[in-house]
């Protein structure tokens, strides 16, 4: 015999997809029953069960993108910059900034290319090229990918370096000086050792931007 659940509604975040089966129902197929029967009732199962969803959900700004619900990118990335508005320069740039300095470097990444991609062939392209390689660079770092991180550094530096000293209140110079260092500690270590962790992680600084 099978169980079959009521409408189940409940609120975000999402139930994982192998809790499931448990919510709706599912067992183990009666004898002589068919494959496709199985399929039927599994879908009709399914199609109850994602009835029972709210349809309108709005979300925080301020949430934590790994909370976030999936949504399309640009939206994500639209919530993720929202606390930055109202400031002088870009949301994106200073939200970038903010995430990094949080050693939440795949969402520095993110919301910066959400900004160079349009203007990515103007004068100010590998400006901003540079700081998304540097935030990829400590992604693969944190993934224990420490000859991509190299070369992502470099690949960094040399779209930086024609910025020096500063850009848009930034210490460029700063910056490179950030890169050679961490270039260097790669390279002594002949890339065994992984110098970053959560006590020694990167900050770049920009004065004023968030006052």
């Amino acid at each position: 015999m099978f169980v079959h659940f009521q409408p189940y509604s409940f609120p975000w975040p999402i139930v994982p997809l192998w809790k499931q089966t448990s919510l709706i129902g599912l067992t183990i197929p009666e004898r002589n029953e068919t494959c496709n029967a199985v399929r039927s009732r599994i879908s009709r199962s399914l199609r109850v069960f994602w009835a029972g969803f709210p349809k309108n959900i709005s979300f925080s700004p301020r949430q934590s993108p790994a909370t976030l619900p999936l949504l399309k990118k640009n939206e994500k990335i639209a919530l993720m910059v929202e606390k930055y508005r109202g400031r002088v320069l870009d949301p994106h740039y200073l939200g970038y900034f903010d995430y990094f300095n949080q050693q939440l470097f795949y969402e520095a990444h993110d919301v910066l290319e959400n900004l160079w991609l349009p203007i990515r062939k103007d004068s100010e392209g590998p400006f901003y090229k540079g700081l998304i390689q540097l935030a990829g660079a400590f992604v693969h770092l944190q993934k224990e990918r420490l000859h991509p991180a190299a070369a992502l550094f470099k690949m960094s530096r040399t779209n930086l370096e024609q910025f020096a000293p500063t850009r848009s209140h930034l210490d460029v110079t700063h910056v490179l000086m950030l890169i050679d260092d961490w270039l260097n500690r790669l390279e002594r270590d002949k890339f065994l050792v992984n110098p970053l962790t959560p006590a020694h992680a990167p900050r770049l600084e920009l004065p004023g931007a968030f006052d």
